[in-house]
């Protein structure tokens, strides 16, 4: 393959060039942003905030956060799916969603981690289409920067394609130590079988084999915005600590029983019987009377989507603004 560098702008990231890739073409492009966590805030992103809390690790070290970005003058709509008795959400070209994952002294393979660990995301471009985008700390290279690439999401193919590219550059020079870890990474790279398109809510946990992530989305794939607008999701459960347990707004429901958090060592979580999924339920109205913090956040979120929302989608979705006293 063939490879043009990237430079920082003032405004953020920058392209230059493409790579070519044997096989397909999936208009793979080299990425740059800054390895600080404020940009996304400087950059208009918005934190959208889920009615159920991401699990964490015990000691609260590995955070997830998701953060969204519409382009002003565009609006979010939504489109009724019969088959599943719902709204989807349909972003407008120049969306962006980013998860960024944060760790405190976490040895990996190359490096150790102490602030973001990765950013994985996706862009809604000009015609429509979804690129998919990975960036990480680079080994041997200096701390101020993030670096991957993106490219045009098509098929398991395509992300196997771009995670080639994205191993030589995270794991440059490995050792046979790491062989583990970038088996992981190109698993996880199968950005398309996880974030399937309009897939319904779970109602049944999905075997340790699977690899798409079972959660309920939107017509993008992604999971978190059409959440936010819901005070039940199911209850997330990919890494080993729970933070549900300790809200007193928070109740979580194995089919029609309510059920409690069960701790083993660092791991604690929620185990239903029959191979059920847990759905935890936030009582958003009781928590705002409380002010409580993390429902003031919800209603942040929820008040970023309504701004960038046509008035199908905003109808759509009037009791859960109105519940945050937004219109």
């Amino acid at each position: 393959m063939t490879r043009n560098r990237t430079y920082l702008a003032a405004g953020g990231l920058l392209f230059l060039g493409s790579l070519a890739v044997h096989g397909q073409d999936i208009e793979l492009r080299p990425v740059r942003i800054p390895n600080d966590l404020s940009y996304w805030r400087q950059s208009g992103f918005v934190e959208m905030v889920p009615p159920v809390r991401l699990p964490t690790d015990k000691s609260n070290n590995d955070v997830i956060t998701v953060w969204v970005r519409i382009p002003d003058g565009r609006n979010v709509t939504v489109t009724w799916l019969q088959d599943q008795d719902r709204y989807t959400l349909k972003f407008p070209p120049g969306s962006v969603a980013d998860r960024i994952e944060t760790m405190r002294g976490e040895k990996k393979a190359m490096l150790v981690i102490d602030g973001i660990e990765d950013v994985r995301g996706a862009t809604i471009d000009r015609d429509g289409n979804t690129r998919f985008h990975v960036y990480e700390p680079i080994p041997g290279r200096g701390s101020d920067a993030l670096e991957g690439y993106e490219w045009r999401r098509r098929d398991a193919q395509g992300d196997d394609l771009a995670a080639t590219s994205l191993i030589k550059l995270f794991y440059p020079g490995a050792s046979a130590g790491a062989e583990s870890e970038i088996r992981h990474f190109r698993t996880l790279n199968q950005c398309g079988g996880c974030h399937l398109t309009n897939q319904p809510a779970p109602t049944s946990v999905s075997p340790p084999s699977r690899t798409p992530m079972n959660l309920l989305t939107d017509s993008h794939g992604f999971f978190q915005p059409i959440t936010v607008l819901a005070n039940r999701m199911t209850v997330r459960s990919a890494r080993k600590w729970d933070l549900n347990a300790d809200d007193p707004f928070i109740t979580v429901w194995c089919g029609s029983q309510k059920t409690t958090a069960v701790t083993d060592g660092d791991r604690r979580g929620y185990k239903c019987a029959d191979g059920a999924v847990a759905v935890g339920e936030f009582q958003l109205s009781a928590a705002l009377k409380a002010k409580d913090p993390h429902a003031l956040q919800v209603c942040a979120s929820r008040a970023y989507l309504y701004r960038h929302m046509d008035s199908k989608a905003r109808e759509a979705y009037r009791t859960a603004f109105a519940e945050c006293s937004i219109n």
